[in-house]
Formats: structure tokens, C-alpha cells, sequence
């Protein structure tokens, strides 16, 4: 993989490399070194075995050699929910997300829809791309995330507002009539399992997001289109 393949698969991963110019350059170490924090790689920002392996490994509907969108029908099997990680009871826009996410790496913001206080709706990517939500999972899902989720300390709070659940519910029920979902998780169900037990439990959480138990909640929506 010469360094405009890498670039491309950055791109295609939603890491921002900057130009396709095929020069390794500042810009794409920094998009290389967020794909390897995102990833659990070691962040030196060189594109090396393990590194190229993992960007390998790109959704089946996207290749290295193609920076475009993916093929339309994208194979969609779960919904994944996250918070912003932001204090409660202050709104955050869809601008200022992105500009967090494009901080990280990110050509943009990681999140197909962002629920805020009040209930609305912002769009995020479009749920053809796959997005850049949560590591080693974005193919296949999509990323749902309402505002919120610390309390004033800073601490992980389920803060979502009696607008936002009643948003939230709507939309599990839509995406999962949508796509025939197999499954609604929380980021945090999307741990690793560390002792290899079979479950995901507090102790292996890599987050608390989005601090409520979204398998819980949501798991009887899908029920209801199957």
C-alpha cells in the first residue's frame, strides 16, 4: 500500500489525510495517528504492518483505491447510541460536534443523527457513509447520539431530557423498521471483553456512554418490526 492507497483508506475510514498527494506529510500522520488511538494501535503516526493491516480491513462496500462515498444499500445490522460527552442541560450544535470531531482526525462529524435538548433532530453523515463512531464497529452501524451525558462535575450522568426520549424512541423505532435491525447497543456494549466471559461488563467498559443501558431500553422496539 503506497501512501496515496494509505490517504485514500484514511479518507474512506473518516480520518482526514488532507490532500491525496501521495506525500506523508503532517496532516496525514495526524490522521494516521487518530485512526491508531481510535483503534487501540500504538499512536506514533507510522503507517506500519499493523497500522496497514487494520486499514486493510475497510468495509466490504468501499475500497483503498476509491475515496467515494460508499455503494448506495449499505448493509445496516445495528443502531449504536452514544452522548456527546457534554454537560448537562447546555445545547451543543451540530457545527460544534463536528469541529470536536474534526479536532480528533475526523473529516467531520462521526454521528448520522444528533438529538438535542429540546428534542430536535440535527443530521450528521448520511447514513450511506459509514460513519466514525465507535472503534471497530462502524461497519455495519450506524450512530445515533443525543447532547449530553456529564453532569456539572464533569461525571458520566444520564442526562437526557424528557424530549430527547421521547426522539430517541422514535428513531430506534425508525431506523430498526428501516433496516430490519438485529440489534440496539449503547457505545459501551461495544467494549471488549476483556475476560473473555461472554459478557460486557462494567469493568471492561472502554466508556460510559452513553450512560443508560440502550440494550435495556430499546431492545423491545425491535420486536415490534420483526
Amino acid at each position: 500500500m503506497n501512501v496515496a492507497e494509505i490517504q485514500r483508506a484514511l479518507l474512506a475510514r473518516g480520518y482526514d489525510p488532507g490532500p491525496i498527494d501521495g506525500d506523508l506529510g503532517p496532516k496525514t500522520r495526524k490522521a494516521v495517528e487518530a485512526f491508531q488511538r481510535e483503534h487501540g494501535l500504538k499512536a506514533d503516526g507510522i503507517a506500519g504492518p499493523v497500522t496497514l493491516g487494520a486499514l486493510a480491513s475497510l468495509t466490504p462496500e468501499m475500497t483503498v483505491k476509491s475515496p467515494s462515498a460508499p455503494k448506495k444499500g449499505r448493509p445496516i445490522h445495528t443502531l449504536v447510541w452514544h452522548c456527546t460527552a457534554t454537560p448537562e442541560g447546555r445545547e451543543f450544535t451540530r457545527a460544534d460536534i463536528d469541529k470536536m470531531h474534526r479536532a480528533r482526525g475526523f473529516t467531520g462529524i462521526g454521528y448520522h443523527k444528533l438529538v438535542h435538548l429540546d428534542g430536535s433532530i440535527s443530521d450528521g453523515r448520511p447514513e450511506s457513509q459509514v460513519g466514525a463512531h465507535v472503534s471497530g464497529h462502524n461497519t455495519g452501524t450506524i450512530g445515533y447520539s443525543y447532547v449530553g451525558g456529564l453532569d456539572a462535575k464533569g461525571k458520566p450522568k444520564d442526562t437526557r431530557t424528557p424530549e430527547q426520549m421521547q426522539t430517541m424512541i422514535r428513531l430506534t423505532r425508525e431506523a430498526a423498521a428501516k433496516y430490519a435491525l438485529r440489534a440496539v447497543v449503547g457505545h459501551r456494549d461495544l467494549s471488549p471483553d476483556l475476560d473473555a466471559d461472554g459478557m460486557i461488563e462494567p469493568h471492561e467498559w472502554v466508556k460510559v456512554c452513553p450512560c443508560f443501558n440502550a440494550i435495556a431500553e430499546y431492545g423491545a422496539l425491535l420486536k415490534e418490526v420483526a
